[in-house]
């Protein structure tokens, strides 16, 4: 799987859990995502990212509603499963 893919992952991860625990089916979170690649390959390779999210959704209309103090626990579940799921295919 390349970092690229991963990113993507992460993000459809992020939206769902988002969307979810906010009630909010069409937000849309702000997020800055940059690949970092470290070491030498292939021996100690680790490309990695890094990530800057609001902490809340935009609607269509640009309104940003903030996330209420929720357990982020179920995003690690859910971007685990979309890995492994993704590896598996």
């Amino acid at each position: 799987m390349d970092v690229i893919h991963f990113g993507e992952l992460l993000y459809e991860s992020l939206l769902l859990f988002s969307r979810h625990a906010m009630d909010l089916p069409v937000g849309i979170p702000g997020v800055v995502m940059a690949i970092h690649t470290f070491g030498d390959y292939p021996e100690k390779y680790h490309p990695h990212l890094h990530a800057i999210v609001t902490d809340g959704l935009f609607t269509e209309r640009g309104t940003f509603y903030v996330m209420p103090k929720v357990d982020s626990k179920p995003l690690e579940d859910i971007f685990r499963a979309r890995i492994f799921y993704d590896a598996q295919r």
